[in-house]
């Protein structure tokens, strides 16, 4: 369980964010849909209110809402030279 409340990035971001925390952001979500990918997910609908973020020191990034996510097994080929 996590200890911080999530909120949206679009609601976090509001009160600016600096280079550290913005590449943080680009690096977690980058590898949780490289993971989505790698399980045949395509998410569809990804956007800062999707994006859920928990306390900023720690920085933690979620993908959120999957409502119009579908099945694309031609994703699933394995581990990527970048991962």
């Amino acid at each position: 369980m996590h200890s911080h409340p999530w909120h949206a990035l679009c609601t976090v971001a509001q009160g600016g964010l600096t280079l550290a925390q913005v590449l943080s952001i680009l690096r977690q979500v980058v590898a949780g849909l490289l993971h989505l990918h790698s399980l045949g997910i395509l998410h569809r609908d990804l956007r800062a209110a999707n994006l859920l973020i928990a306390g900023l020191d720690p920085l933690h990034v979620l993908v959120a809402d999957f409502g119009v996510s579908t099945s694309c097994p031609r994703l699933q080929r394995g581990p990527t030279p970048w991962t």
